[in-house]
């Protein structure tokens, strides 16, 4: 009734949806079947895609027989091994054309008797009785018959690896994969093991095959770093569906690839077979692209941007998104390639998932896009109209929503009903809990998008601060300083070059976070009407070092509590040198990410002159031109 109520008021009570645990706890109930289970679905059909791949070792035949006579026996302790395999292949058949689970009471006598002679029975009559169980209508695998009965196969299967060459090892692995039950198989983790210790003799076919299991098991001691230059040695005699397999196994046990020749001999393979490549598989490459990425793949990756353009129209959404997804991790941006994704997503936007919506939305937020046709904005606000229409999505998949209208609010699109619901105790609550180590920084953007951004017309919920104070204690980079115990970033060498240079030229300044929002921190000076610095008279009216207080140190909020700063304040000047690290800029530019030009406009918001140094401007400096570089921005400023 709730939701119902929520839907025909086209949503323009979206804040009432978190008043109530309760009521989300209904609506959660309500969506899990329509929403989960179909994820579940997705993912069985990529496994199911890619094990075709893969050898077949359950071969079916033909039983003729009356499966309306099947009788069952009160008990079989006169039965041989061999004769209760064969009751049991034909109870098999009876099943299948009766859809009966295996564990019905009925065949209770059956099962009794496979368990208690399992240990007599050959190699090939264990692998005949799993084959068998695939026939019966589908149990969960952690129901309790079920598990008892199919523990103790495993169990056997477990005494006897040791002797099984790697034939035996894989057909029993197939079986249990068509059973379902892999990762919970103690025999299946034993017997990657053996398989993954000679993997320099492993057969390319076999490797497949067994990094197949490995993306399905994800074992932590499978050695990937062995994977990597046995699949280096074998990587021309594969197809590409069977690398594809490969490179899924590095991404599901989240393992880069470190060599760097493999990754460019994929993307060329890629690239040359990218008219005919399959969805599934390409979707595999680039996952790994993404995970593996480094710089020197640039080249690589835009080419691979550039093939690509031609061939988006027959890919469907997931595949389009994780194509946008591709350059983020390097900020590597085509922009005819994004404008088409864009166009793309705008027009399936209706039946897109709550999470490609998120992840096209990230994308425009972090390129800064902006196209000449303005499709980014129409989608956006598409995306705004989208939210009001999912609230059993969202009720799923929370924490998708708020990360949505941060990346929206990047760009300056926002809707204030939807803010008012993301801030809401009961919401908050329900997707992050009450421990404020839980929250992500999403939520911080948004309270200081309110209150910067939005402060002369939010009236909705704000976080407090002691709760602003644990997101910023939690999200924030450290502040570094000189002589600390654990490595610098680069970027961190460029903050401390430049606040040294500039306390040398100008005077006393801090290094602190005016906005806690944002992790990293910038170099801060105050300077009076005659340009002289008198940072030092403020400085303890910020947070102690290493203490992040999640205030927003505005100009106002600082000199208004001192005299004769708050006499007045306009004469003073604040200024913020901002560092522009690498992953700031869109690469090979000196265009700002998204985040970056957000920062510098709220910067001004709350009083500061920002002054942004360019990572790579700085470093290609001597020292007397870093010297003369700081000086000559700086005086801008002070003159103005």
């Amino acid at each position: 009734m709730f939701r119902k109520v929520c839907l025909q008021n086209n949503f323009s009570k979206f804040s009432l949806l978190f008043r109530s645990n309760l009521l989300i706890e209904h609506n959660q109930k309500c969506v899990q079947a329509s929403t989960i289970i179909p994820t579940e679905k997705k993912k069985i059909r990529e496994s199911v895609f890619l094990a075709q791949f893969v050898p077949n070792y359950v071969k079916e035949e033909r039983l003729i027989l009356d499966q309306n006579i099947f009788k069952i026996e009160e008990n079989y302790n006169d039965k041989t091994p061999s004769e209760i395999v064969d009751i049991f292949k034909e109870l098999s058949y009876h099943g299948l054309k009766m859809e009966k689970r295996v564990m019905d009471p009925e065949f209770e006598p059956i099962i009794k008797a496979v368990i208690e002679n399992i240990k007599k029975m050959t190699d090939e009559e264990i692998v005949q009785i799993l084959v068998d169980l695939t026939r019966f209508h589908g149990t969960p695998p952690g129901e309790p018959k079920y598990y008892e009965f199919w523990s103790q196969i495993d169990d056997n299967c477990w005494d006897r690896y040791r002797t099984w060459k790697w034939p035996m090892l894989l057909k029993v692995m197939n079986v249990f994969y068509k059973l379902g039950i892999n990762r919970s198989s103690k025999y299946c983790h034993k017997a990657l093991i053996k398989l993954s210790r000679k993997i320099d003799l492993l057969p390319p076919r076999i490797l497949v095959e067994m990094m197949f299991y490995q993306s399905v098991i994800r074992h932590k001691d499978v050695p990937m770093f062995d994977v990597e230059v046995r699949l280096n040695q074998v990587i021309d005699d594969l197809t590409v569906d069977e690398i594809g397999i490969v490179c899924l196994s590095f991404f599901k046990t989240e393992t880069k690839i470190r060599d760097q020749n493999i990754l460019i001999k994929i993307y060329k393979r890629v690239i040359e077979e990218i008219s005919e490549i399959k969805e599934i598989t390409l979707v595999n490459f680039l996952k790994t692209f993404r995970y593996s990425s480094k710089p020197q793949l640039c080249e690589y990756m835009n080419d691979f941007f550039i093939r690509i353009i031609p061939h988006l129209d027959k890919f469907n959404i997931l595949t389009i998104v994780h194509i946008a997804l591709l350059g983020t991790n390097l900020q590597i941006l085509n922009k005819e390639l994004m404008e088409h994704i864009v166009k793309r997503a705008n027009s399936e936007i209706e039946t897109a998932r709550l999470k490609d919506i998120e992840r096209i939305s990230l994308t425009i937020a972090l390129f800064d896009l902006k196209t000449d046709s303005g499709i980014e904005i129409e989608f956006m606000k598409n995306v705004l109209d989208q939210l009001k229409k999912r609230v059993n999505e969202i009720v799923v998949f929370p924490r998708c929503y708020t990360s949505t209208i941060h990346y929206l609010s990047i760009k300056g699109i926002y809707d204030i009903e939807l803010l008012k619901a993301a801030l809401k105790e009961k919401y908050l609550h329900f997707t992050y809990g009450k421990n404020h180590f839980n929250y992500s920084q999403e939520t911080l953007c948004l309270d200081s998008f309110t209150r910067i951004n939005l402060k002369d017309i939010y009236d909705g919920p704000q976080l407090s601060e002691r709760l602003r104070k644990g997101i910023a204690t939690y999200t924030s980079h450290y502040i570094p300083y000189s002589g600390q115990p654990h490595k610098l970033t680069h970027t961190d060498k460029i903050l401390l070059d430049v606040h040294e240079y500039s306390e040398k030229l100008f005077g006393k300044n801090i290094i602190t976070q005016a906005l806690p929002h944002f992790s990293l921190s910038d170099v801060i000076f105050c300077f009076d009407e005659n340009g002289k610095s008198v940072t030092e008279e403020i400085i303890d009216l910020f947070s102690p070092r290493r203490v992040h207080s999640g205030l927003i140190y505005s100009k106002e909020r600082l000199l208004s509590q001192r005299k004769p700063f708050s006499d007045n304040i306009d004469k003073y000047k604040m200024i913020a040198l901002v560092i522009g690290g690498w992953n700031f800029f869109i690469r090979e530019t000196e265009i700002p990410t998204g985040i970056m030009r957000l920062k510098l406009e709220q910067l001004k918001m709350i009083g500061y002159t920002p002054v942004l140094i360019f990572w790579k401007e700085w470093i290609n400096k001597s020292l007397q031109h870093r010297e003369d570089y700081l000086t000559k921005k700086v005086k801008e400023i002070i003159r103005q």
